[in-house]
């Protein structure tokens, strides 16, 4: 599922039933269950300006993965907190000039 605008993309592609990919135009994230912390969130991303921009108040790692070289740790109340962030940030005056064609209601 996607949704493509202005000056924000995103994109959910779930992995497993443990990870799923957000991709923005800015930086793409994986997010995966953290095992060691009941109810936290791992997000990792190539970007970490962007990672702490989004998760400003989470401790920043970096990482020996090269795919995936930065991550934080996050609850799963702040994640929602972070995905209501990048709704917001679409631009919805611009929906329908971005090619997005929704069917004709009856």
């Amino acid at each position: 599922m996607g949704i493509f605008l202005n000056n924000i993309s995103l994109t959910f592609i779930p992995i497993s039933s443990i990870s799923m990919i957000i991709q923005t135009l800015n930086a793409n994230f994986l997010i995966e269950t953290s095992p060691d912390c009941d109810g936290c969130l791992s997000v990792y991303s190539k970007d970490p300006i962007e990672l702490q921009r989004l998760f400003g108040s989470s401790v920043q790692h970096s990482i020996d993965q090269e795919d995936w070289p930065f991550m934080i740790k996050t609850c799963k109340q702040n994640f929602a907190h972070t995905l209501i962030l990048l709704v917001k940030e679409i631009d919805y005056s611009r929906f329908y000039k971005e090619g997005v064609n929704l069917p004709q209601l009856p």
